[in-house]
């Protein structure tokens, strides 16, 4: 399944025989960038995981093609938190992120547990701009 987006880029979900394809792309674009799974993790969230959960349909890759060239990568994974099913962003990865802002778009925002927040706020040039806060009842 793809689409054309207005970022001059082809939007696909990638299915299990095409990530095989494309995994020398897409696993040194992981492998750049942080990926959430903190001390409270009962697993080690990397490129090993993203691709044993893609290739077998646990988890999902989007792939961002510009002029026929993976530019960006999008995986997620459907869970339960605490009861609630919930679509998680395991990692966005790309050489150019800001090919966003063709798009119109002013910032990208991302949820991250501490952890990550301080590397994204050190390292990637992301500010603080509101606070995640929850309670367990």
């Amino acid at each position: 399944m793809s689409l054309t987006t207005e970022m001059d880029c082809e939007l696909e979900l990638l299915s299990p025989e095409r990530i095989e394809v494309l995994w020398p792309e897409i696993k040194p674009l992981i492998d750049t960038v942080p990926i959430p799974g903190g001390s409270d993790s009962p697993f080690a969230v990397d490129a090993d995981y993203i691709w044993h959960t893609a290739t077998h349909g646990v988890s999902h890759i989007f792939g961002f093609f510009a002029e026929g060239k993976l530019a960006m990568v999008l995986v997620s994974q459907f869970g339960l938190v605490e009861g609630t099913k919930t679509a998680s962003i395991l990692t966005l990865a790309g050489k150019d992120l800001t090919k966003f802002r063709a798009n119109g778009a002013k910032s990208v925002d991302t949820y991250a547990e501490p952890r990550l927040a301080k590397i994204y706020l050190r390292k990637f040039g992301f500010t603080n701009s509101c606070s995640y806060v929850r309670m367990t009842l």
